[in-house]
């Protein structure tokens, strides 16, 4: 934060020299400026040796037809006695390009305790690279810190360009940076690469003759990210001031030059209580026709436990998600088996997600009735024994259960429990394992 003590007379309080500034750009110059003299009467000695009286704004009884805004008034009887010249103390913010006002009539800047945040934009003209930036309060002040700034800002005012793509199947796929605004009246285009497929590096490459607003990914680009970089000029493409960088866009590229059925942005599972969330993003579909979700216990052989209908053809982002209400305890596969209209499929990479313990409870929150379930690594017995605990540690529910071993879960009554948090003990011959369980009505 900077604070000004004014002048008696107007004059510059903050200059500043600026180089390699983009020629024919849009700018902003702005601050966010506080009138800090918000009340009361204060005087000052002006060069003259007269008391001035300042105000917060005008008194019209004591001078009849003066102005507001720090203007001048004429010569009155002071309250204190003796000539003296009233203000009221409102600063009145002047910006100045070489020394010349850009923006009439100045900014004023009321007694109201809050922060205003006043500037203007402009264009640079052909050939000009530097400039010196002026602020001048056009009142007059000299009461003491007159005036708060911050945030004083200069800086380029770019467009937005959001890219947008068909499908990227090398057949030939396409990528459109697309300027929106007035800013760029000229645009120039350079598209880049980066040869990290995650993006983790930093690392852009200027991609040679790629300087139209669409490029054509080709089949080295697969996998790769490529965006643009646009300015208002060819000069100041090279200015990392003077442009504007799009968002960058992951290319999926079939190396027979077909379209892909899908691009599959990501695949990922989490586990949520007692559950297993699968989620994945396509990026594009054609004859898409549905996803099955698959499982497995051991990574080689997988199940269909779900299936969800496809989208046919898309070329926007589209998310996807399932829920695995059973799954077993200890490691659980998943794949996706991505079903063609033409009866074709392919499938995508394995995920892995663990369920701690030998048991779980389904489903939890429960109502009537609980499913144990235990998992294909679990030590099998065929007696479980059972004991239901309160929050206050007080067995409410003991049992005995009897397992089969081609099923391996059994299942509790809880429809006679009131509501509330339990706690489950479940034990074998040789494992033990307590989870919390939540009964509704």
């Amino acid at each position: 934060m900077m604070v000004v003590n004014s002048d008696f007379n107007p004059r510059v309080f903050y200059s500043q020299a600026i180089s390699g500034i983009c020629e024919g750009t849009k700018y902003e110059f702005s601050l966010d400026a506080i009138n800090l003299y918000s009340s009361g009467i204060g005087s000052i000695t002006d060069p003259s040796g007269a008391i001035a009286g300042y105000f917060p704004q005008c008194d019209t009884i004591l001078e009849p037809g003066c102005q507001q805004f720090s203007d001048k008034a004429a010569s009155k009887t002071c309250i204190f006695g003796g000539s003296c010249i009233k203000y009221s103390i409102n600063p009145q913010i002047e910006f100045q390009i070489g020394g010349v006002p850009v923006y009439s009539p100045p900014f004023t800047i009321p007694n109201d305790n809050k922060w205003h945040k006043v500037g203007f934009t402009f264009y640079t003209l052909p050939g000009i690279t530097s400039l010196v930036l002026s602020i001048n309060n056009t009142a007059p002040g000299g009461i003491g810190n007159d005036i708060g700034l911050d945030n004083i800002t200069f800086k380029p005012c770019g467009p937005k360009i959001p890219l947008t793509s068909t499908i990227p199947a090398c057949k030939p796929a396409s990528l459109t940076a697309n300027v929106m605004g007035t800013e760029y009246s000229t645009p120039a285009y350079q598209w880049q690469i980066n040869p990290d497929t995650n993006v983790v590096t930093n690392v852009w490459t200027d991609i040679t003759s790629a300087n139209s607003f669409t490029y054509l990914p080709g089949k080295t680009d697969t996998l790769k990210y490529i965006r643009a970089v646009v300015a208002n000029s060819v000069l100041n493409l090279s200015n990392p001031n003077c442009r504007v960088i799009t968002a960058s866009q992951k290319v999926f590229c079939n190396p027979d030059g077909f379209p892909l059925p899908i691009s599959l942005i990501y695949f990922n599972a989490q586990k949520q209580s007692e559950k297993v969330l699968l989620q994945w993003q396509t990026g594009f579909e054609k004859d898409n026709a549905s996803f099955e979700i698959q499982k497995s216990l051991d990574g080689i052989k997988f199940i269909t436990i779900g299936t969800l209908e496809g989208n046919g053809n898309s070329n926007s982002y589209i998310n996807y998600i399932y829920f695995d209400n059973e799954p077993e305890p200890g490691i659980n596969y998943y794949r996706l088996k991505q079903n063609n209209a033409d009866e074709s499929f392919t499938y995508s990479k394995v995920i892995v997600v663990r369920i701690d313990g030998f048991a779980l409870l389904y489903p939890n929150p429960a109502k009537d009735n609980v499913k144990i379930i235990f998992g294909k690594s679990s030590k099998f017995q065929e007696k479980v024994f059972i004991k239901v605990l309160n929050n206050l540690g007080l067995i409410v529910k003991n049992e005995t259960l009897i397992l089969k071993n081609s099923e391996r879960q059994c299942q509790l009554k809880v429809s006679d429990l009131s509501s509330g948090i339990y706690f489950i003990e479940i034990q074998t011959e040789e494992e033990k394992l307590i989870k919390k369980l939540i009964i509704t009505d």
